[in-house]
């Protein structure tokens, strides 16, 4: 038997329990062409053919996998129909099936934690984002177009429908995602900041920042997946023609090099020294490049996350005067990293062809949506379209508008009655600064004397304040703050807020 029969069948479509199958795929479904290029008698085994093809890279295999799943348990439960007999209108209602699927389709994330070969196994937690939507689409388009390439389908009927706008992404729209995910220069240097900044007085600490340090040059400078770095070696770094380069293979097991420039090389060379190891590389180097030093395993992709979302955390404190900008720093991740590497190129002259290279992007389309530098030229040249006109402010009379906030304490904070005081003099001395702040009705000594007392009998106590300059938008964004800071102390809040005119 062949190492793809091998690897197919060892491959099984997991079970729905409690669910009837209207067919049984394996018996219904059937090699219609004998010129098949691919050693597959019925559906199943063509489809774990193809998602096998991406064995090497583990992230694109496991979404690959759970979409085409997805749709072979769709058409064994629900349509009753096997991949040749499925039309443009039965994907049209299957794509409607993705954004809205049955609530006894779905189970929660503790529930999918404990495996397909439990009872409470779902193939979904709910409805599809729009991008998971369209990215289902695209794989499962690809999927259909490789059968019919191999001759095991006569068609694609996805191919019909993904001429319509509603199931393709115009670069614009990619771009302006991508625009959210781009941090502002202030917020660049809070995160660069973050991380020259991390505790050097412990070997663990010492140790976790030259890790940290090279994680975030892999991202930025290199424009490496978060998953190519958990998944690479040693030797993925090569000596060519006197230049060091990284020889990596991306998202559908696409081959790349990357250059390696002198800062990325310092960073990798200190990592390497702190390791005890040369400082650099050699060919025969199988370890991989972030091992665990408790376990010696490589470190997951969840570890590396953590590394990067505590930088976007480090940095989000240095905005507690601007909350939106806090929280978008708590959403960063290693993927921001690789949108910057990109638009910073650009920005930096470099060639969209150099661009697309070094990132492994699959058309000059995707590498087009993080061209940015021709917007600074668009925005300069339109300065020159003035109005004879001097814009002016009039106001009107209005009646100023104030919210009292009533925020309820309960729960046994790690310190006592002393981190609900610290508490406070967080929210007075530093997050209420600037919006015009009043205590109302109430003495902080006198509060922390009754919230001793009742802490023991489980009951908390009430504070109010109120609250000038500041937007029902901004107050959405300060609760946030205020409920997160209560959250660290173990302290379990309720706010209530009613707005006043004055």
């Amino acid at each position: 038997m062949s190492e793809l029969i091998l690897a197919v069948s060892q491959n099984s479509l997991p079970v729905v329990a409690g669910f009837e199958p209207k067919i049984v795929l394996e018996e219904v479904s059937f090699l219609e062409n004998s010129d098949c290029q691919i050693a597959a008698r019925d559906d199943l085994q063509a489809a774990y053919a193809w998602i096998h093809l991406y064995r090497d890279v583990p992230k694109t295999y496991d979404t690959y996998k759970r979409e085409v799943e997805r749709l072979l348990l769709w058409c064994k439960y629900e349509r009753g129909r096997c991949l040749r007999e499925l039309k443009v209108d039965d994907f049209e209602v299957y794509f409607s099936f993705l954004k809205n699927p049955p609530f006894e389709w779905c189970a929660t994330r503790s529930e999918l934690r404990e495996g397909r070969a439990s009872a409470k196994w779902r193939p979904f937690v709910g409805p599809l984002s729009e991008s998971a939507f369209l990215t289902a689409v695209r794989i499962l388009s690809s999927f259909l177009s490789y059968l019919v390439e191999a001759r095991y389908l006569r068609s694609n009927p996805i191919k019909l429908m993904r001429k319509h706008q509603a199931f393709s992404i115009d670069s614009e729209a990619a771009q302006y995602r991508v625009w959210e995910r781009m941090l502002e220069v202030d917020e660049w240097n809070a995160v660069q900041e973050s991380l020259e900044q991390m505790s050097e007085n412990t070997e663990a600490e010492r140790a976790n920042k030259m890790r940290t340090q090279f994680l975030f040059a892999l991202g930025y400078i290199a424009g490496l997946r978060i998953h190519e770095i958990a998944t690479h070696h040693w030797n993925a770094f090569r000596k060519l023609d006197g230049n060091w380069f990284l020889f990596i293979r991306g998202k559908g097991g696409k081959l790349r090099h990357v250059p390696v420039n002198d800062q990325l090389l310092s960073f990798m060379k200190v990592y390497r020294l702190s390791l005890n190891k040369l400082a650099l590389p050699s060919v025969e180097e199988q370890e991989p490049i972030f091992v665990s030093k408790k376990t010696g395993e490589a470190l997951s992709i969840r570890q590396l996350h953590d590394l990067v979302k505590a930088i976007g955390e480090k940095a989000a404190r240095k905005f507690k005067r601007n909350p939106l900008k806090a929280q978008k720093l708590r959403k960063f991740s290693m993927h921001w990293l690789r949108h910057m590497c990109a638009s910073h190129q650009d920005k930096a002259g470099i060639s969209s062809v150099m661009i697309r290279e070094t990132m492994g992007h699959s058309s000059e389309a995707v590498t087009k949506i993080y061209k940015h530098s021709e917007n600074e030229l668009r925005h300069e040249a339109m300065q020159k379209m003035q109005l004879k006109v001097t814009p002016r402010l009039i106001e009107k009379t209005k009646k100023a508008e104030t919210v009292q906030l009533t925020l309820s304490f309960s729960g046994r904070p790690m310190d006592k009655v002393s981190s609900l005081g610290r508490l406070l003099d967080l929210f007075e001395g530093d997050i209420f600064k600037g919006l015009g702040w009043s205590r109302m009705g109430f003495d902080k000594k006198e509060l922390l004397q009754q919230f001793s007392q009742k802490k023991q009998y489980g009951q908390g106590v009430s504070v109010n304040y109120g609250l000038q300059e500041i937007d029902r938008r901004e107050l959405l964004e300060l609760k946030k703050v205020l409920l997160r800071e209560c959250e660290v102390r173990l302290l379990q809040c309720d706010i209530k807020e009613r707005w006043v005119l004055t």
